[in-house]
């Protein structure tokens, strides 16, 4: 069990960057920052690296340096370049190491906890969140909270609804994950509640969805090792039901349902975003092969595409995104076969397999939101995505240990 001061700075100095950096400073300067306290463990262990633990990622890695080469921005591309370079360091310390998933797990539920609680205070004491905000965003960030806040989209602790609606599912993995194993309690029915309208109040639909897929999954992976399947299923039509009634009658959720139906009438559900999808694929025909540029559509061509699919296939053409694909798909199944022993192992406590499950959750919620947004390119969505592939990867390396 790995519980070294380093590892612990490593993980704290992680999820600062990941939720906080943008009240800080430069993400990709926190990034390196990340790296200092584990610097010699990065050197002490690269005579262990496995190319095929993160072969698709070093892929995607090369097939965006390429793309890169017929980028008119070439800043934009290095710098996406630079930040998926750091990932894979800090992927690679992750994987080698053992017995930090628990510290960054109730770090991380105390950030996300942080996060619903501050999103259902906005609606029960409106002044007050201001008056945090006030502290917490300066000029133009401040203006933009302070208009998503008074249209009753809530971004909680955060700049924005997206960020907010990521943070919060990560808070839904947890008590889900808890609800799914044998170690569950009264009080998870209370928070995930609590989640759920949280995560309603954000009006952010796309991670609705991503939620109920997720939930889905894990229920279905639970399934697998478990002859309860009945406690389960149960336990599964509950949590629907719930979310069914908290969206169709409470009263804080109606503006998300009134955005809905106005989405409706108009004929557009994407909410505009089919035009946006439709004049990237016009610009990925200019070079199928490899595409017009890493991260440049929304500086060169103005266009934020919400999905990250169809982004990388225009700037990086067909076999990035290819990669890309192979990337999320991979590491999805490495992590769900893991997840099926893990179950099995009765060395690790009930309560300590559930990291495990938030893992798997989380993945699902990354791959879904990435056909309605853009989380490839931010630090706050990527960041954590690579730890959770990394808290099963870890698993995996440690028990491959213990057997030599």
């Amino acid at each position: 069990m790995d519980k070294s001061i380093s590892m612990r700075i490593f993980i704290i100095m992680i999820c600062i960057t990941a939720f906080f950096y943008n009240s800080i400073g430069n993400g990709y300067f926190m990034l390196i920052l990340c790296l200092l306290p584990v610097c010699f463990k990065v050197f002490s262990m690269m005579t262990r690296l496995e190319l095929n633990s993160s072969a698709m990622l070093m892929q995607f890695i090369a097939f965006a340096y390429i793309s890169s080469r017929v980028s008119f921005l070439r800043d934009s591309s290095n710098k996406f370049i630079f930040m998926m370079i750091i990932l894979l360091i800090i992927k690679f310390v992750l994987e080698n190491n053992f017995g930090w998933q628990k510290f960054f797990s109730s770090l991380l539920f105390f950030i996300t906890s942080l996060s619903v609680a501050a999103t259902l205070l906005s609606v029960i004491a409106p002044d007050m969140m201001l008056s945090v905000a006030k502290v917490l965003f300066r000029g133009e960030a401040f203006d933009t909270y302070s208009i998503l806040f008074h249209n009753e989209s809530y971004a909680g602790i955060f700049g924005q609804t997206a960020i907010n609606g990521y943070v919060i599912s990560i808070f839904l993995a947890f008590i889900v994950a808890a609800l799914f194993s044998k170690n569950k309690a009264k009080l998870h029915y209370v928070l995930l509640s609590a989640g759920i309208i949280a995560l309603i109040l954000t009006k952010k639909r796309s991670f609705l969805l991503a939620n109920v897929i997720a939930t889905l999954v894990l229920f279905i992976q639970n399934s697998k090792s478990d002859e309860r399947k009945l406690k389960k299923a149960g336990r599964l039509l509950f949590l629907v039901i719930a979310a069914f009634l908290v969206i169709r009658y409470a009263p804080a959720t109606q503006g998300i349902m009134e955005k809905i139906s106005l989405l409706e009438h108009s004929g557009d559900l994407t909410n505009g975003r089919a035009v946006s999808w439709n004049e990237t694929i016009e610009i990925w025909k200019q070079n199928p092969i490899f595409g017009v540029g890493t991260n440049v559509m929304v500086r060169g061509y103005g266009i934020s595409t919400h999905n990250v699919y169809i982004q990388i296939l225009a700037e990086m053409g067909i076999f990035g995104s290819i990669s890309y694909v192979l990337l999320l798909w991979t590491s999805f199944r490495r992590s769900e076969k893991a997840y099926q022993n893990i179950l099995k192992d009765d060395m690790l406590a009930h309560e300590k397999k559930s990291i495990y499950g938030v893992s798997i959750y989380m993945q699902v919620i990354f791959i879904v939101y990435s056909f309605f947004g853009n989380p490839v390119y931010g630090i706050t969505f990527m960041l954590p995505y690579i730890v959770f592939v990394g808290v099963v990867d870890s698993y995996q390396k440690y028990r491959r240990r213990v057997r030599q």
